[in-house]
């Protein structure tokens, strides 16, 4: 089976292109592969990995600056791959961009599409009017609809839908992230934090994940906790707001760290970790750093109840102040949690991707071999 998929972004390991490049990986074994649509405005950093899994790379134009030849270029792409793949399967944040989905439809192929969020970061009036047409337009389709939440499944389709919605839980394979005292150690003497609490964040650099907020938080801790560093993984287009909007006394304190491909090993080095986001489909990296043990702080009633996997997640309210957040991480600081016994936990829930592959492949094959 070979599905051509649509919705990563070329230039970034986001929480789509971690859970479909690693569900790439162990979907080998069930022999069904992957090709992926990519836009033509960035370096792309997953082909390498792409095609070590037997998958293609296709481009697109960029939509902004040639629109007509994105539309062009996308219809004569699909007529092609018609017969090479047997699905099309598009990922999204919002119903915006959703005309792969429509062309594909029209082209008489087999179309599934995977919600990976509850809510949408764009203010413009535009924008969300567009997603509210894009999600009246994609109920009239038949495809096979899956979500990574109720909560993303109650925004991204009609409530005459949800019963027909599969939930795909965002596994990992959750040995990478098994806690390691020697990687810690390496880790932290590479950073330069040793004898230090490490509050670590992780995520793209944008409005919902509400990086400034993380910045105020770790202000208020560290009045209190000046042995404190904060590690901020990611990039996005808030990056220099963020710079901005760390205090010329924190400057030594706070590590931007960019790009990382290797974050189990950068989660070994932290203590506690913080995402307040603005709203999350699922928040994955929260998944991630329960296994290796990290108390976790995030946002309440916004970051889905299926993150809580274990007792090291804790959540506050997005309207408290800072110094209420800050109290939290006090709290946690004095938490003396066996690490290495969090790994087994998170094996035994729904993110463990041995299982959820399994399962994964089972549904793709029902809805490419059905009529």
């Amino acid at each position: 089976m070979r599905i051509l998929t649509f919705g990563l972004k070329s230039d970034i390991v986001g929480g789509i292109e971690s859970f479909v490049l690693t569900m790439n990986r162990h979907l080998q074994e069930e022999q069904i592969y992957f090709d992926y649509v990519f836009l033509d405005k960035d370096e792309l950093i997953h082909r390498e990995s792409i095609q070590s899994m037997g998958g293609r790379v296709l481009f697109l134009p960029y939509y902004v600056r040639q629109p007509f030849a994105y539309v062009a270029r996308l219809y004569r792409m699909l007529k092609e791959e018609k017969g090479n793949v047997d699905a099309v399967y598009v990922n999204l944040f919002s119903l915006v961009h959703i005309l792969p989905i429509v062309v594909a439809r029209l082209l008489g192929m087999k179309v599934i599409v995977h919600a990976h969020n509850n809510n949408i970061q764009h203010q413009n009036p535009i924008y969300r009017t567009l997603n509210a047409i894009g999600k009246h337009v994609c109920a009239s389709f038949r495809a096979l609809r899956l979500s990574n939440s109720n909560a993303s499944t109650r925004f991204m389709y009609p409530k005459k839908k949800w019963a027909e919605t599969h939930i795909v839980y965002n596994a990992i394979d959750v040995d990478r992230y098994r806690y390691r005292p020697e990687v810690r150690e390496a880790q932290r003497k590479a950073l330069g934090v040793e004898g230090k609490f490490v509050v670590g964040f992780s995520g793209r650099l944008a409005l919902q994940k509400n990086p400034l907020f993380v910045i105020d938080i770790f202000k208020a801790f560290h009045q209190n906790h000046p042995d404190s560093v904060l590690l901020m993984v990611g990039e996005g287009p808030l990056m220099q707001q963020v710079k901005d909007h760390i205090p010329a006394d924190l400057q030594e304190n706070v590590q931007l760290l960019g790009r990382q491909a290797d974050m189990p090993a950068l989660y070994q080095a932290m203590d506690a970790f913080l995402l307040p986001s603005l709203f999350e489909g699922l928040g994955i990296v929260l998944v991630e750093a329960q296994a290796v043990g990290l108390p976790c702080l995030t946002s309440a009633e916004v970051v889905p109840d299926l993150v809580n996997v274990t007792d090291l997640l804790q959540r506050a309210d997005l309207k408290a102040q800072p110094e209420e957040w800050a109290d939290k991480l006090a709290e946690m600081r004095q938490l003396n949690t066996p690490r290495e016994a969090y790994c087994e936990q998170v094996k035994k829930s729904h993110f463990n991707i041995h299982v959820e592959a399994s399962r994964f492949a089972q549904c793709l094959r029902q809805f490419v071999e059905a009529d």
